[in-house]
């Protein structure tokens, strides 16, 4: 609390007081502390910020599930999802797990070639952040279906097929702003669309955003070359 306080009469704050902040969440793996430091060392875009209004912010909430496979899962719930989609095509969050920094984020694809998730689709695209270490990585994103309480119509009310989406890197994942060496890469990108249900992300009234217009989802994350089974945690 005394650090928040301060903060608040350190205006403007230099760039590397704010790296050496992130840093030290970094080093001493403290998400809650780095998720309120967020809020304040990076504002809300001019389009969040009038989207959300008083709605409040995103939240992440990641726990380190197997130390010796460097395995987390984060719980991730954003506000306002769609329509920060549709008018500013970029939602990200960032936390701490495993000891990195990490960043996921969903925008739509502004590249239309051989390999890449076709032009205007939704992606999901997971990076490491500064001063984090490389790492191999095998996790999948998973999005319930959220019924709505109170449907008669009995069609209506049975559970939709789970969203899973394995995120895994071809080489590893190296932070965004290091060199690239080979076998490496700065980001995974997968398009939502390769799961059956993922492009109703994008529709109105999709039964996998709550009424409240929240985006909950769940990153499961190994720190290891994919095999041939999925990410169980």
């Amino acid at each position: 609390e005394l650090l928040l306080a301060l903060l608040r009469y350190s205006i403007p704050r230099a760039p590397s007081t704010i790296s050496e902040l992130r840093l030290a969440c970094l080093v001493t793996s403290d998400q809650n502390l780095f998720r309120q430091l967020r809020r304040k060392l990076k504002p809300l875009s001019g389009t969040d910020e009038m989207l959300l209004g008083a709605v409040g912010s995103d939240n992440v909430r990641a726990v380190d599930t197997n130390a010796t496979e460097g395995a987390f899962a984060a719980e991730i719930k954003i506000s306002q999802f769609q329509k920060r989609m549709r008018v500013g095509k970029e939602v990200e969050v960032e936390f701490i797990a495993q000891a990195r920094l990490w960043r996921l984020s969903f925008f739509a694809s502004s590249q239309d070639r051989p390999r890449s998730p076709r032009w205007g689709s939704w992606c999901v695209g997971l990076s490491l952040m500064e001063s984090s270490p490389p790492t191999w990585v095998d996790s999948r994103l998973i999005i319930q279906d959220q019924p709505v309480q109170d449907v008669i119509d009995e069609e209506q009310s049975k559970p939709k097929p789970t969203i899973s989406l394995r995120i895994k890197s071809p080489g590893e994942l190296v932070p965004m702003n290091a060199f690239t060496h080979v076998n490496q890469t700065k980001q995974i990108v997968v398009s939502l669309e390769e799961s059956i249900m993922g492009q109703t992300q994008q529709f109105g009234g999709t039964s996998y955003i709550a009424s409240d217009e929240v985006l909950r989802a769940r990153l499961e994350t190994r720190l290891s070359k994919q095999g041939s089974e999925c990410v169980i945690m």
